[in-house]
């Protein structure tokens, strides 16, 4: 039993690893091992939790631990990429958006925490992190190359700040769990089709999906769209 126990904390440490290193290697201006580092750790959160369900071993440290290791790897990390990849020379808008969105990032999950026992798993009230980091990130590895050839691409961070108020906002995204249950095949197919991505390494389909996601929120709130993303809840 601990050792079944302690599968789930080894799967969230590896997350908290990929968070750490890949702040380095942004450091280090090696923005594509960077960006990938944050993609692996978002399975790596994946994981931890399907493990933690199908051997029952969820507890409270084990919550505590992974939003620990959540705000090292979607909330520090995409921060410190995007600064170091967007922004040549350090500025006070640089550091207000990197910093906004890790102070919504804590609150973000802070707020999880909180709720989780109350929402169960039908959806999730505002941009879930891995979410946000995801999109930041396939964004960044995708386009940060092209920024000499077109300089809009510099206010990219400002888009940041979309991202940022999503994550706090009380827009609702359908829950993965929710979607594994309801539909498993589709649940597996799409598994497969993000693990095959991260094999052959297409940023621009990862960044594809990750903003489709993005968008399911606020468009599910316009009744017309909604139908396209629609999830049913529970009252």
């Amino acid at each position: 039993m601990r050792k079944i126990q302690l599968l789930p904390n080894l799967l969230t440490t590896a997350n908290l690893v990929c968070g750490f290193l890949s702040i380095i290697f942004s450091m280090q201006e090696n923005f594509i091992v960077a960006g990938w580092l944050i993609i692996v750790a978002i399975v790596f959160d994946a994981l931890d939790g399907e493990v933690s369900r199908l051997t029952k071993t969820s507890s409270a440290f084990g919550l505590q631990y992974d939003s620990l290791s959540d705000l090292m790897s979607f909330a520090v990390a995409p921060a410190v990429l995007v600064y170091k990849s967007f922004f040549g020379v350090p500025t006070r808008l640089a550091l207000s958006l990197i910093t906004l969105y890790v102070v919504c990032g804590a609150l973000r999950l802070a707020r999880f925490n909180v709720q989780i026992v109350k929402i169960k798993d039908k959806f999730f009230v505002g941009l879930p992190i891995p979410a946000a980091a995801a999109i930041i990130t396939t964004f960044t590895v995708a386009f940060y190359r092209y920024i000499t050839q077109f300089p809009a691409l510099r206010f990219f961070p400002i888009f940041m700040v979309v991202i940022a108020y999503l994550m706090v906002s009380k827009v609702r995204y359908p829950s993965l769990k929710e979607i594994e249950r309801k539909r498993p095949f589709h649940y597996l197919v799409a598994i497969l089709l993000i693990l095959a991505l991260i094999v052959v390494r297409s940023n621009l389909f990862l960044f594809a999906i990750t903003f489709a996601y993005v968008l399911s929120g606020p468009t599910r709130m316009i009744k017309p769209l909604g139908k396209l993303f629609a999830l049913k809840e529970i009252s």
